[in-house]
């Protein structure tokens, strides 16, 4: 009978360390799949709301893309749970940009990965937004400075708080992403300063080299 006990308590403590590794286990897409929100992002382009169609082509400078210059430009942002899907209402919603597959290829620092986690997946890393209503909600976000000629779209997750106790502090349980990708062009770090200045001295060089080669030869003639 101790025995049997025993064996019976060696059990449970695995069941339970099998449980807690399970409860542990990183959340992939495929894990929360099929999408449960509907994401809608439109864009603010030098201050006027760009009125044109979804563009689903994912190549730079596709006709119709909407094309953001980082650090200036804005993306509106809205979302919504559907019908199959009730959200917890202490659950949170955390709107990224990610960028698209071909934005991705040979670029390891943007290299996508089945588990959400940012430290997994490097594909969605700039935050939009971080705990908005689980149901429904909006943010604006000025496309960040540090990104460079790439195309993207928003993704929204839903997170459910942790159970009481448990290590984590929250599991996603639901994605979403916005129909239509957006260009971003690259902020140029050159001064309009110095921009100016090289324009100018490229303009005036060939003008004294001209008036130099043309005073040497009247002064030769002269001579």
């Amino acid at each position: 009978m101790k025995i049997a006990g025993l064996c019976a308590v060696v059990l449970l403590s695995l069941a339970a360390l099998c449980q807690a590794e399970t409860a542990h286990s990183p959340a992939t897409l495929a894990s929360i799949s099929p999408k449960k929100l509907v994401v809608n992002a439109t864009y603010v382009i030098d201050g006027q709301n760009f009125t044109g169609a979804k563009v689903t082509t994912d190549k730079l400078y596709a006709p119709g893309m909407p094309i953001l210059q980082a650090d200036e430009d804005k993306v509106l942002v809205s979302y919504a749970v559907n019908s199959s899907f009730t959200a917890n209402a202490s659950g949170t919603v955390t709107l990224r940009a990610c960028w698209t597959p071909k934005s991705i290829v040979d670029r390891p620092w943007r290299k996508a990965n089945p588990v959400i986690d940012s430290g997994y997946n490097k594909q969605c890393t700039h935050v939009i937004a971080t705990g908005l209503n689980s149901s429904k909600g909006t943010a604006e976000w000025v496309v960040a400075g540090d990104i460079g000629l790439s195309n993207m779209f928003v993704r929204a997750y839903v997170y459910n708080p942790a159970p009481a106790g448990a290590a984590y502090t929250e599991t996603p349980v639901a994605y979403g992403d916005s129909v239509g990708f957006f260009q971003v062009q690259k902020v140029d770090s050159r001064p309009p300063a110095l921009i100016a200045s090289v324009a100018v001295l490229s303009c005036l060089g060939p003008a004294f080299l001209i008036s130099y080669f043309a005073y040497d030869k009247f002064a030769k003639k002269r001579a």
